[in-house]
C-alpha cells in the first residue's frame, strides 16, 4: 500500500538538513519545529521555526524571516510560529488571523494560487490522491495540509481537510504510518494564505505581518 511522500525519508532528510544549517548559522537561536506540505494547494513545503533568542520588534521579525528564507532556498517557504509575535511591540492581535486571512483573500482574489516547481512537487500532489483514497471526502472538500512535527515522541502527523461537514478527529493508516485526521471549515482564507507566502517574501516582510499590513492597521 502506498505511503505519503510528505513523511518520506527523502523529504525528511532535506528538511532536517535545512534545520541543521539554520541552527549552525544562528547559533541555536532558532529551531525548526515542524514542516507542512500542501498536497492540493500548490504542492509547496512550509518550514515552521521557533525563535529562542531575544527579539523585540516587527522589523526584527521581518529580517529574521528573510534570513531564514535565504537559508532555506527557493524550494521551501518559511514562517515563524505565532507565539513569536507575543514578544514584540507592537503586538499583533493574532486572534484576528482567520478574519484577516479572509479579508486578504479578497485583496488577492484575482491572483492565481502559486504552484510549486520543485523536484518534489509532483510527489506531494500524488499525496493528495492517496489521501483521497483513504478518507471520506464530500464534493467540494479538499486536502489542505499534512503537518509533520519534528519533536521526539508519539505526536502523529496531521492531515487537515477543508470540509463543509463536521466529522470530528480520528486516525487513519496510510502505508505503514498513522496520521491524525482533522476537518476544518471552509474558508477563503486558506487560499489567501497560500498566495501570501510568495508576496510577503517578495516584499521582504514576515508572512503574518504582511497579511496584517494589507488588511488594516497593525
Amino acid at each position: 500500500m502506498q505511503g505519503l511522500y510528505s513523511v518520506s525519508p527523502a523529504l525528511l532528510a532535506d528538511v532536517k538538513s535545512i534545520g541543521e544549517k539554520v541552527r549552525g548559522e544562528l547559533q541555536g537561536g532558532v529551531s525548526l519545529v515542524e514542516y507542512i506540505t500542501l498536497p492540493e494547494a500548490g504542492q509547496h513545503v512550509v518550514l515552521r521555526f521557533e525563535v529562542r533568542k531575544e527579539i523585540s520588534s516587527l522589523d526584527e521579525i521581518d529580517a529574521l524571516e528573510n534570513r531564514l528564507s535565504r537559508l532555506a532556498g527557493e524550494w521551501f517557504w518559511v514562517v515563524l510560529v505565532g507565539e513569536t509575535y507575543s514578544r514584540v511591540n507592537p503586538q499583533l492581535p493574532l486572534a484576528e488571523m482567520p478574519i484577516r486571512l479572509e479579508k486578504f483573500a479578497q485583496v488577492v482574489m484575482h491572483e492565481p494560487v502559486p504552484l510549486a516547481s520543485t523536484p518534489f512537487a509532483s510527489e506531494i500532489g500524488k499525496d493528495g490522491q492517496t489521501i483521497r483514497a483513504h478518507i471520506p471526502l464530500s464534493p467540494g472538500d479538499w486536502v489542505w495540509e499534512v503537518e509533520v512535527p519534528l519533536s521526539a515522541g508519539e505526536v502523529l502527523p496531521i492531515i487537515r481537510v477543508v470540509s463543509g461537514e463536521e466529522r470530528g478527529e480520528w486516525v487513519v493508516t496510510i502505508g505503514e504510518r498513522e496520521f491524525a485526521v482533522e476537518y476544518v471549515p471552509h474558508s477563503a482564507g486558506y487560499e489567501g494564505l497560500v498566495k501570501a507566502y510568495p508576496l510577503a517574501r517578495k516584499a521582504g516582510m514576515a508572512l503574518i505581518r504582511y497579511v496584517f499590513e494589507h488588511t488594516g492597521d497593525v
